[in-house]
């Protein structure tokens, strides 16, 4: 694996729910995932979001959404994968699992519309515990291993000058380029 391979695979954060004086408030977690990989891919992710509350907080709602930057090669696109109406007292904890094609991708949650907190306010020892995670569905040194068996491609695993693994030479032929029906 090279460096332009590895990134931030997952992390876990908590995220205090404190509503001062009844603002509507929104907390966002900082950057929780951040992975790419070379080519594009399925990534397994899991998301999981569990929290912690005084009994006195029960009937307390929010919203938990969980927003995905997916890209692959030019494009980027922002996502909300889940959205968790949550009420204190009544909702358990959740883990979610997604299988997500893409080259590039960067995870953060965010904690909003908190209401009928009690008193107005929220416990300061209250939270709510955010995970993600992710891994390549398949093992990419597979893609590696099917290349060294086939016939003609010795050589291909030496790295190039970036690090990166050779794509096979002669007899590759990848058809005519076309857009809108016009071969150029």
């Amino acid at each position: 694996m090279s460096d332009v391979d590895t990134m931030r695979w997952g992390d876990s954060q908590t995220l205090k729910i404190v509503n001062a004086a009844g603002e509507d408030v929104s907390f966002l977690s900082s950057q929780m995932l951040n992975a790419h990989w070379q080519r594009p891919c399925v990534w397994r992710l899991l998301v999981s979001v569990s929290g912690q509350f005084d009994a006195a907080d029960a009937g307390t709602t929010f919203t938990v959404t969980v927003f995905l930057r997916v890209g692959v090669g030019q494009t980027n696109e922002l996502i909300p994968i889940l959205t968790i109406n949550w009420t204190v007292g009544t909702t358990a904890d959740t883990t979610v699992f997604f299988d997500i094609p893409a080259e590039n991708m960067q995870m953060q949650f965010q904690v909003s519309d908190l209401a009928n907190a009690p008193g107005g306010g929220v416990n300061p020892n209250d939270f709510v515990k955010v995970v993600a995670l992710a891994a390549p569905r398949a093992e990419p040194g597979g893609i590696s291993q099917i290349r060294d068996g086939l016939p003609g491609n010795d050589g291909i695993r030496e790295p190039d000058r970036d690090g990166m693994a050779r794509w096979p030479g002669g007899g590759f032929e990848d058809g005519e380029l076309r857009y809108r029906g016009r071969g150029y």
